[in-house]
Order: C-alpha cells, then sequence, then structure tokens
C-alpha cells in the first residue's frame, strides 16, 4: 500500500533534515579545520613570540652582569685607587672620582672599599639620582656580611656574586625596596697582600623594571631564582618570598611543582600544560662574563657566584589565550567556530539551500524513475519493468534450480464499465484492483501492470499448485471487493509454472492461453496451463444459445444461432491445434455472415418502422470496423489471442446481440429481457 500524503511529507521533512545535518556538519567540519589550522599558527605565533621575549631579555640581563663586572674591573684597575692603596693619594680624591663614576653610570647603589677587617674605608651611595660621600662617622663594619667574607677569601683576579636580593641597611630591610646584586674582589698591595676588598652594589631595580616592563606589554614575563622564588612578574606579591618569613613558601616550585622539575633542569625550552605555555632560559652570570671577557686582556677573571643564576620564565596561563593549554586544536577550534554566530548562521543557510536543491533533485529523480518503473495510474510495475523483472526471476530460477511462475488475470466484462460509467470510473475501478492485488500477493511477489485491464503476477520460487492458490485467494479478494459505483468486480486468471529450455515469450503465451480458457469457461476462474495439472477446467468451450435471448423476429433469431455456431468453430479450432490459416478462413466466414446479419437486422427494422435504426446501424458499423482491425492485428501477431476472442466474444457477438439488440426486441413483441444483469450473461457457458 502506498504512504498517504502525510507520511510523504514527514518523510520529505526527515530527508531534509538528514541532508541538512550532513552538509551543516561538513562545512562546520571545514570552518573547524581552518580554524583549527589557525590554532595551530597562533600557537607556533605565540610560542615564538615568547622565545623572542625571553631571549632578548636574557641578553639584557647578562649585558648588564658583564658590565658590572667590567665596571668593577676598572674602579679596582683606576689609577686613583691605585694611588689611594699606596697613600700616595687622599681618600677625598678617591671619593671624588667615585662619585663621579655613579652619578654618570647611575647603576649602583653603593661602591665601597672595606679593609681586611670588614670596616669600610671609602664608600660612595647613590640614592634618589645623585651620588654622595658617605661620612667617615657612618661608615659601618661589613666584617658578618657574607660578601665581604666571601670575597676576602678569593685568589687575586677573582670576583664573588652575591645572590640577587634586597638591600638591608642596619638589619632592616631598605624601605623603599631596593633589589641588588653585589659584585666583590680582594684588592692586593704591593707584595700582593691582600689590603681590602672592593664592594659595588648592582641596582637590581634596573633588571626587575625592565621585566615588569615588558610584563606589562605581554603580562607573562618572570624572574626566578634558582630555589624556585619569584624575584620579579609573580603578580601576586610573592616577589622576594624569600626575604620574608611568613612568606617562605609563596614560590613558582611551589605553584607549579611539575613544570618546576622540568624547567631546572634544563637551559632553555618550552613547554606546554594544563597550567598554559611555558617558555624558559637559564640565566648563567659566571658562563656569560667568561665568554665576554676571554678574547681580552681581563680572560684570567673568574667570577664565582653564591648561586647557580636565575630562570627567566614566560608563563602564558591557560585561558588567557584559547590556543595555550593542553586542550587539542581541534577542541580549541571548535569552540572558537561556536563563539562565531555569523559564521554558524551562514553555514546554516548554506546547508538549508544545497539540501532543498538536493531533496528537490532526489523528487524529481525518483518521479522520472518512477515514470520509467511504475505505473502511474495503478502503482503498479509498469510494462517494460515487469519484462526486465521476468527475465531477472528466469535467471535466478535457473541458478537455484527452483519454480517460477507467472498469473495473468483480466478484468471480465471491463469495456462494459468504461461503456455505462465512464473511463474515470473505469480508472478508479483499475486502482482499486491493482491495489488490492498488491496488498494480496506475497512480499517476493510482482504485480505488473501490461496494458488496459490486464495485469501479470510474477511468482518467484512457486510452483504451478502454489501459484494457482495464490491466483485463487487474489480472485476470491477481487470478487469480495464492492466498488462504490460499478459494484462487485471480477477477474479471470491464467497461470504457469515456466517448463525447462521455454523462453520468455513462449511460457507468456502459455499464460495468455490459459487467461483467455478462464475467460472462455465462464469467467471469475482460474485456468492452469500445465497439462498434468487436474484443477484447469477442459479445453471444449463453446457459446450456448439462450431462449431469453429470442428478439420476436425468427429469421434474426436464426442467424443469432447461425452466429453463435460459427463462433464456436472458430474457438474450438484456435484452441484443438489448427493452423492459423484456417482460423483465419473461419473468421473471414464468420466475419462475412456477420456483415450480411447486419444488413439483414437493419432492413428488417427499417420496414418495421423502428426509431433508432440509425443509431443501431452505426453501431453495427463501428463493430465490424473493430472486428477487422483485431483480426488483423491476431493474424500479424500485435493482438494476443486471448484479448482478440474476448473482444469476439464480449464485443461482437454476446456484448452486440444482448446488449443492442435487446432496445428493439419488445419492438418487434418479444418477450423483454427483466432484470437484466451482467453476470446473466455467464448462462451461456456450458
Amino acid at each position: 500500500m502506498k504512504d498517504g500524503p502525510i507520511k510523504l511529507l514527514t518523510k520529505k521533512w526527515q530527508l531534509l533534515l538528514a541532508f541538512f545535518v550532513t552538509i551543516f556538519l561538513f562545512f562546520s567540519g571545514l570552518a573547524v579545520l581552518s580554524q583549527q589550522d589557525d590554532v595551530s599558527a597562533d600557537r607556533r605565533s605565540l610560542a615564538k613570540e615568547q622565545e623572542i621575549f625571553a631571549a632578548s631579555q636574557k641578553k639584557v640581563i647578562e649585558n648588564e652582569m658583564v658590565e658590572a663586572v667590567q665596571h668593577l674591573l676598572y674602579l679596582e684597575a683606576s689609577p686613583v685607587f691605585k694611588a689611594y692603596l699606596l697613600k700616595e693619594a687622599p681618600a677625598e680624591r678617591l671619593e671624588e672620582e667615585w662619585r663621579l663614576f655613579a652619578g654618570k653610570i647611575r647603576k649602583y647603589h653603593h661602591i665601597r672599599y672595606m679593609d681586611v677587617s670588614g670596616r669600610e674605608i671609602v664608600r660612595v651611595n647613590f640614592k634618589d639620582g645623585r651620588a654622595e660621600a658617605v661620612r667617615e662617622s657612618e661608615l659601618q663594619a661589613k666584617n658578618e656580611k657574607k660578601c665581604f667574607a666571601e670575597a676576602i677569601r678569593l685568589s687575586k683576579r677573582m670576583i664573588y656574586r652575591s645572590v640577587f636580593d634586597l638591600n638591608v641597611e642596619n638589619g632592616r630591610i631598605e624601605e623603599p625596596l631596593k633589589p641588588v646584586i653585589r659584585f666583590a674582589m680582594p684588592v692586593f698591595g704591593k707584595e700582593d697582600e691582600i689590603s681590602g676588598v672592593l664592594v659595588i652594589s648592582y641596582r637590581g631595580s634596573i633588571v626587575i623594571d625592565g621585566i615588569n616592563g615588558l610584563m606589562r606589554q605581554t603580562n607573562y614575563l618572570k624572574l626566578v631564582n634558582d630555589e624556585g622564588y619569584w624575584l620579579a612578574g609573580s603578580g601576586s606579591g610573592s616577589d622576594w618570598a624569600f626575604m620574608y618569613p611568613d612568606k617562605s613558601r609563596d614560590t613558582f616550585a611551589a605553584l607549579f611543582p611539575e613544570e618546576w622539575q622540568t624547567v631546572k633542569k634544563e637551559e632553555e625550552g618550552q613547554l606546554s600544560t594544563p597550567a598554559g605555555l611555558f617558555t624558559f632560559s637559564r640565566i648563567r652570570p659566571a658562563f656569560m662574563v667568561q665568554e665576554s671577557l676571554k678574547n681580552g686582556e681581563d680572560k684570567d677573571i673568574i667570577l664565582k657566584g653564591a648561586d647557580e643564576g636565575w630562570f627567566l620564565i614566560s608563563h602564558v596561563p591557560a585561558g588567557a589565550v584559547d590556543s595555550v593549554g593542553s586542550e587539542s586544536p581541534f577542541a580549541i577550534a571548535l569552540k572558537r567556530f561556536l563563539r562565531q554566530p555569523a559564521n554558524l548562521l551562514a553555514i546554516s543557510l548554506v546547508a538549508a539551500f544545497f539540501s532543498a536543491v538536493i531533496v528537490l533533485y532526489l523528487e524529481e529523480n525518483n518521479k522520472i524513475r518512477a515514470l520509467a518503473t511504475y505505473d502511474l495510474m495503478t502503482g503498479c510495475f509498469n510494462r517494460r519493468t515487469g519484462i526486465e523483472l521476468i527475465r531477472k526471476a528466469i535467471a535466478g530460477a535457473e541458478r537455484s534450480q527452483k519454480p517460477v511462475s507467472m498469473l495473468l488475470f483480466d478484468l471480465d466484462h471491463f469495456k462494459r464499465v468504461n461503456d455505462t460509467w465512464g473511463h474515470i470510473v473505469g480508472d478508479n475501478v483499475l486502482k482499486c484492483v491493482a491495489k488490492t492485488a498488491m496488498n494480496a500477493v506475497r512480499g517476493g511477489d510482482s504485480v505488473i501492470r501490461s496494458g488496459g485491464e490486464e495485469f501479470v503476477v510474477l511468482l518467484p520460487d512457486t510452483g504451478a499448485a502454489e501459484a494457482v492458490k495464490v491466483a485463487d485467494r487474489l480472485r476470491s479478494e477481487l470478487e469480495a471487493y464492492q466498488h462504490p459505483q460499478v459494484g462487485k468486480v471480477t477477474a479471470s486468471f491464467g497461470a504457469a509454472q515456466k517448463k525447462a529450455g521455454e523462453s520468455q515469450l513462449q511460457w507468456y503465451k502459455r499464460v495468455d492461453d490459459a487467461l483467455y480458457r478462464a475467460k472462455a469457461s465462464g469467467r471469475n476462474r482460474v485456468y492452469c496451463a500445465e497439462e498434468n495439472y487436474a484443477g484447469s477446467p477442459v479445453a471444449n468451450v463453446q457459446l450456448k444459445w439462450s431462449k431469453d435471448w429470442e428478439s420476436g423476429n425468427e429469421l434474426i433469431d436464426e442467424q443469432h444461432k447461425e452466429i453463435i455456431r460459427l463462433g464456436n468453430t472458430v474457438i474450438f479450432k484456435a484452441y484443438s491445434g489448427a493452423e492459423k490459416e484456417e482460423a483465419a478462413l473461419l473468421l473471414e466466414k464468420l466475419l462475412n455472415y456477420v456483415k450480411s446479419h447486419f444488413d439483414h437486422e437493419e432492413k428488417i427494422l427499417r420496414e418495421a418502422g423502428y426509431d433508432g435504426i440509425d443509431e443501431h446501424s452505426a453501431n453495427h458499423e463501428i463493430i465490424l470496423e473493430e472486428a477487422h482491425a483485431m483480426r488483423e492485428g491476431y493474424l500479424q501477431g500485435s493482438v494476443k489471442p486471448s484479448a482478440f476472442f474476448a473482444f469476439m466474444v464480449d464485443t461482437m457477438i454476446l456484448g452486440h446481440m444482448i446488449d443492442e439488440d435487446k432496445k428493439f426486441y419488445e419492438f418487434l413483441g418479444a418477450k423483454a429481457l427483466d432484470d437484466y444483469k451482467s453476470t446473466e450473461r455467464l448462462g451461456f457457458i456450458e
């Protein structure tokens, strides 16, 4: 049964939705893949950017450290300082030189010289943009300071570098905070005896301000010492936490323990973790100083550090930039895509357009396929498709060695339906019959409309006996159906199982012959073409005169009886194996006699004054014209025997004699044919 319009509409929308989703996902996938490339490019760009920032700042810090060592060596080798040591120049002169130096360089909090006891002898401070010498009364003892203790033990041409920390004066961290790195070296007299220690305190704020300046631009750069403490860039007030007992646990190492394990083992590198992107590089002042001085006169200088140095780390937190983190580029690209409603709308419109085009194309394509495959009026397979189905069924039966059978059924007295009710009702009858047939057959069977009111039912894997059962069940269902206008509609069935070695045409002809015999046997029945099938009626089918057909005119009745006799002779010869030439002669004789009968009948009616003679005469001409055309078609093979003999019986002999001639029976005084029904015509078969 065909789907209703609502179900078809639902299927159409389902198909449209399926294509929309598929196309939307396809184009969305392309967009996400494009975004994925952008995410990967963004990651590479960001990684490169952070490498550049870290490398440039590292270079600045290293240059500062090298310059500090060079300044210390300059001060140590100064003629004024040498003269002061030899007591050839006063302290005031040295202080003046250091004051000018500090004011010009502006990078050192203090320049001081301490004797071997650790007491300051000469000291110049740089504060608030001014360099000033410290009065003798304000000079301090620094023998307990680690810087002095380490430097006093060094050999000649060795320099000590302190940790990077905050300046402490008189036991308190100086406010405002003064980040400082101290460089100190022992000073030797004439006899190479150590006379004291020369110290410069580098203004660490130069480095810190540089990092913080970059941080304001990138918000990511940090400086961390070798114990994992922030020196700059913590962003949480945790810088210099090692200087404050209450903050000693606020470290980079504590906040990012896994990342710290990797950072402290490598010189430089980059890693991406759930916490973000880390770009790091180790700063080793001793190494850089030696590399810088190795080709000069100070190549023998050795810088000894209080620690290994520091780590410059760029940390781009996860979430700060969507391309950062351990999340896959595809997932990030998908999130980007979903945050772009304009793209979603554009792709939705494209998907809707293409979905509509595809569905319309498929709809039209299905219509074309339906035109090529199905009979548009009934929904059955059309003749062309049916021929192909039969061919495939034959091939399948030959491969599987299983039987295949065919039914051919034709509606009984269908011409009368068209003549009485019109072709619109006739077409509706065909639709109802086709629907009943398609619902009645089995799942693997095929119903084919071969033409007009004739249908073929193809039965794979079915022998003759089972085919007859199927045909009889279908016949019963058709008989039980009541058309709202026409009433009961019956059909006659021919059935045949394909024989081995039999061609498709030969098989079809046997089924066609069986159909005619079913019609000739009384209609509304099944005839099987198999010779050994006991369920088929006998082949000796004859027309029998009925007393109800008497017209009241002896000559007309005698001629009607002769027409039936000649018709029986033609039928007998055709189905008893006579040659077509012999049947053609008998047909010619029958048609000539019918023509003669029509002439006599018209003459009698004219003489009797029958009012409907002109219409009756016109019907005679139509019947003869159709009869000659059907005869020629039968002899040439273009009209099937069943169709020809059905015309001969239904239209030319009985149809005209009962349907048309009965109109003048009462006029001639004959007994009226009361309560005439189409089924009464079955009374002429014995």
